[in-house]
């Protein structure tokens, strides 16, 4: 089964020439220059989709879809979410992990097993991890380097510093 990835929502049409305008759920926005097509569901299942032209307009991405030539034949597509397949998902530095790679992870403080990841909030200032804890209910983390220990990606464990809780009791 392929995987698709989550990279913009089309917010509009930007003019009579097919083109539309998209809201970027991506922290790369390079990303978008690179790309040479993408999926959304529509008609009961993914669909591919060709990217013929891609600009900005300020910081909004512009796309137009080959074979899709006029206002009316992008019509559909208004409110649809854009996905990449596995393939085409943007490289991350190092230390930077993509949502879904967090999501689900086993959260320990140190060594000892505090709760699991179950979202990620992006708000302005940073990050915020929601982890379910058995002891503490719904604990938010925000990302700050002093918090975080260790990822280990390949087993989804995200280890604590003991700091985090001794300020979050506090």
């Amino acid at each position: 089964m392929e995987s698709y990835f989550l990279i913009a929502e089309v917010s509009g049409t930007f003019n009579r020439d097919g083109s539309l305008v998209l809201k970027s759920h991506s922290d790369f926005p390079e990303r978008f220059s690179e790309l040479l097509e993408v999926f959304s569901f529509v008609f009961g299942g993914y669909r591919k989709f060709v990217v013929e032209n891609m600009f900005f307009s300020g910081s909004d991405p512009i796309v137009k879809f080959k074979n899709f030539d006029s206002r009316e034949d992008v019509l559909f597509l208004i409110g649809k979410k854009l996905y990449v397949d596995e393939e085409r998902l943007f490289k991350t530095e190092e230390d930077s992990y993509f949502i879904h790679d967090l999501i689900g992870s086993s959260v320990f403080v140190e060594s000892v097993f505090f709760g699991k990841l179950v979202d990620v909030l992006s708000l302005p200032a940073n990050d915020v991890y929601v982890v379910n804890s058995e002891k503490m209910g719904e604990v938010m983390v925000p990302v700050l380097k002093k918090y975080f220990k260790e990822f280990i990606q390949s087993e989804k464990r995200l280890i604590l510093n003991q700091i985090f809780l001794d300020e979050y009791e506090n």
